[in-house]
């Protein structure tokens, strides 16, 4: 059936061709011609918008865009496919021909799909394009002089590459698109993969929600993993494109201390760049972290998953949601104030609800979205009233592993939080206790650097240990200290990853936005001055702000050696009972009043890529938030026993977690 048009293109005689590429969608007609008739110009040519065009050769049809907006040729494209054809999309776009996709009637990755991605890549690259709500017009430094039509010889067996790559292609993890530059000759081939929501081609059923957890075993015991790392060349191969992401780029740092990969994220609608970060011994495993890390930002940021949606307040829902109140809000005093972001949180208060699985009661229950996804916009029926970043999401081979990991790092951020907010010390560690090879190579080379770096058993209920990290130089009037924290079942590996936030902050200090001394200043008398994470970050390097580590640094607790910690990660290292141990911790944090639920954000990229991507929300748990008006401390009652144990009653300082 699809064949049809490549044999047809390929026995039209060169005499077909015509001296300007603006008439390509001429030549297809004329290739068609007797064969097939134009079923439709349409809202195109009736708004006089430009050349849009489709043909139809027996199921196939041709819609074309001669630089008109998307959203126009997408109307076109829908009434073929409703008709049951296969789609052609050909367009152009500045000195670029672009085929394709090819897409069946009941099939995604539609012309709109790559409209949307290839604009939010131009967003990311800072050329700003003219960008309008119905499509993509050409970038102003983007030449529009155009060459002959030699190039049209090479179109039927273009054409027919891009059919039998289209055949033998994936739908989850992209349709084929070719690109031929007019001037250059240059031909690339991109991957174009669905975007979900896009009012042309997303018209599936919503994704199943999954239930309890199933066995996992590990990879080896205490491995923490169930299968090797990905191959990080096809992650790249299936990930990375310049012309349609969804990851833009990846490059080296090669200022980093060891081996450091950055992987640019261009989400459609996101107009800002996100970046996942790779950490390894060698450049090509921090790659692979880095494209994982990239995949686990673009899901948690906005949908990739068909969820069910619900809009509606607290108090319609009643059992059927979580509690926002439970999950920390902000204080009542900033409700209005001109820095925040927030929308106040009544129980009548209207917003857009998704699933999820509540471990502890074993039942699907209802979230806010813009606490599932951090970078859902704000729309009128969808009140944000929290503020919501990274914390809690985590990728891995299964949805039990990325949970467990997922738990990791939200009961990091938990204990620093709660110790920083109720000014409750913990013990440090000796020295000595530090045995693993990389943490004791991390903390030298920041001592090198000039700075005394403390450690701190942060641990607080659950029993996972948590490592603190603070390193100090006090005659260092732009970079007096820097704090982080790890989490880990092995207290040197969670004292490793600790370590190394700090060293890479302390090296990496001088290209970090720069915040004015007085300006950090006035920060320290005024804290909703500190508005996103760079603030919290700069406002600790002042010399003036170290009194504030004094509940840490002159606590008088005796110190620790870890050697309780370590026996506790022996005992665990000896199972490789994944699930097991991912069951133990969830219990421990519900019964520390921190009851996980877990939103499954995994795409059908991600899954046909053996990955799982997961949100884990903890409420009761202290939230790490960036600009001190959306600081979430009311309403956690595991803080306000700590406070009470502390006796402080100071209102919260804006803190320090990077």
């Amino acid at each position: 059936m699809g064949r049809c048009i490549v044999s047809l293109l390929a026995t039209e005689p060169a005499a077909a061709a015509v001296s300007s590429p603006e008439r390509l969608l001429d030549v297809l007609r004329e290739w068609a011609a007797g064969q097939s008739a134009v079923v439709g110009r349409g809202a195109v040519a009736g708004q006089g918008a430009g050349a849009g065009q489709i043909a139809v050769v027996g199921q196939i049809a041709v819609v074309g865009l001669d630089d008109a907006p998307a959203a126009e040729a997408s109307l076109l494209d829908n009434a073929a496919r409703d008709e049951g054809r296969t789609t052609l999309a050909a367009r152009l776009i500045g000195d670029v021909l672009q085929l394709g996709p090819i897409l069946p009637p009941d099939g995604r990755a539609c012309l709109l799909c790559a409209d949307s991605r290839h604009r939010a890549v131009l967003d990311d690259t800072g050329l700003n394009p003219t960008v309008t709500e119905a499509g993509l017009e050409v970038a102003d430094d983007l030449g529009r002089a155009l060459p002959g039509a030699h190039w049209l010889p090479a179109v039927p067996a273009l054409l027919a590459e891009l059919w039998r790559r289209t055949e033998a292609c994936d739908e989850a993890t992209g349709r084929p698109v070719l690109c031929l530059d007019l001037v250059t000759g240059t031909l690339t081939w991109h991957r174009l993969t669905p975007v979900v929501g896009c009012r042309g081609c997303d018209r599936g059923a919503e994704d199943p929600q999954p239930g309890p957890f199933v066995p996992r075993t590990m990879s080896g015991p205490g491995s923490l993993r169930c299968q090797a790392a990905p191959d990080g060349e096809r992650l790249e191969r299936l990930l990375v494109d310049h012309r349609f992401g969804p990851m833009r780029r990846a490059y080296r740092d090669a200022f980093a201390p060891g081996a450091l990969v950055g992987v640019e994220v261009a989400l459609p609608g996101v107009h800002r760049r996100l970046w996942g970060y790779g950490r390894g011994d060698d450049h090509a495993g921090a790659r692979t972290v880095g494209l994982l890390e990239a995949v686990e930002r673009e899901s948690g940021c906005r949908p990739q998953r068909r969820h069910r949606k619900v809009t509606a307040s607290y108090r319609d829902l009643g059992d059927l949601a979580l509690d926002p109140a439970l999950l920390g809000l902000p204080a009542a005093e900033y409700e209005a104030h001109p820095a925040t972001i927030l929308d106040p949180y009544r129980p009548g208060t209207v917003t857009t609800w998704v699933p999820a699985w509540a471990h502890a009661e074993q039942r699907h229950v209802l979230v806010p979205e813009h606490v599932a996804h951090y970078g859902v916009p704000s729309r009128p029926d969808q009140a944000m009233f929290v503020y919501e970043c990274s914390n809690g999401c985590a990728v891995g081979s299964n949805r039990e592993e990325a949970t467990l990991h997922a738990a990791l790092e939200v009961l990091e951020r938990d204990a620093f939080l709660l110790r920083w907010y109720a000014r409750e010390a913990a013990p440090p560690i000796v020295p000595e206790a530090l045995t693993d090879p990389t943490a004791l190579l991390f903390r030298q080379r920041a001592q090198a650097e000039g700075y005394t770096v403390h450690l701190f058993d942060a641990t607080l209920d659950t029993g996972v240990p948590v490592v603190q990290a603070l390193a100090i130089a006090p005659d260092r009037p732009d970079a007096a200290s820097f704090s982080a924290a790890g989490a880990h079942f092995d207290p040197q590996r969670a004292a490793r990853a600790a370590l190394l936030e700090v060293v890479v902050m302390i090296l990496l200090q001088g290209r970090r936005p720069t915040v004015e001394r007085e300006q950090r200043l006035r920060m320290l008398d005024d804290p909703t001055l500190v508005k996103d994470m760079e603030d919290h970050v700069a406002l600790y390097t002042l010399p003036e702000a170290l009194h504030r580590f004094d509940y840490l640094l002159e606590s008088g607790l005796p110190a620790t050696d870890l050697s309780n910690r370590q026996e506790a990660w022996e005992q665990t290292r000896r199972s490789d009972d994944l699930t097991g141990l991912l069951t133990r911790v969830l219990d421990e944090m519900a019964a520390a009043g921190m009851p996980p639920v877990i939103v499954d954000l995994t795409s059908r990229r991600d899954a046909a890529l053996g990955l799982s991507t997961v949100k884990l929300v903890a409420p009761g748990a202290v939230p790490v938030t960036f600009g001190h008006v959306h600081h979430r401390t009311t309403g956690l009652p595991r803080l306000d026993r700590a406070r009470a144990r502390t006796g402080h009653r100071g209102a919260p300082l804006p803190h320090p977690f990077p």
